[in-house]
């Protein structure tokens, strides 16, 4: 199953949550030539391979391990464009909250977990 994952465009402010029960591939838009997806040090399970997508071309991921996946675009991560994806019942919540983040990334993911935490409350 591919599940397409918004961009994260500044001037619109969105911010992507994206979540799958089990191993999924995800794949990230590119808008134009100066985005891509990576993976962010620290906030990828253990077992996870890193990824790196090429400037202005999509690329498909498979999240293939449980847990909180983060990943940013390099270029403009200071300006916010970051993603989570959580597969299944994250092991490394604490870990990927743990890692430093700076800028407008930094609130971001605060947004990214709050709503994270929502959909686990509702869960239960």
């Amino acid at each position: 199953m591919v599940q397409s994952v918004p961009p994260i465009i500044p001037e619109n402010r969105r911010r992507t949550c994206g979540s799958a029960n089990g191993p999924s591939e995800f794949e990230f838009v590119a808008t134009d030539k100066g985005h891509h997806a990576e993976s962010i040090k620290g906030m990828l399970p253990e077992g996870a391979a890193a990824f790196v997508g090429k400037n202005g071309e999509d690329v498909a991921i498979k999240f293939d391990q449980a847990g909180n996946y983060g990943v940013k675009c390099t270029p403009h991560y200071g300006m916010g464009m970051v993603a989570m994806v959580v597969v299944g019942t994250p092991a490394n919540e604490e870990q990927a909250r743990a890692v430093p983040q700076t800028g407008k990334a930094k609130q971001a993911f605060a947004v990214l977990f709050e709503k994270f935490a929502a959909t686990k409350t509702a869960a239960k």
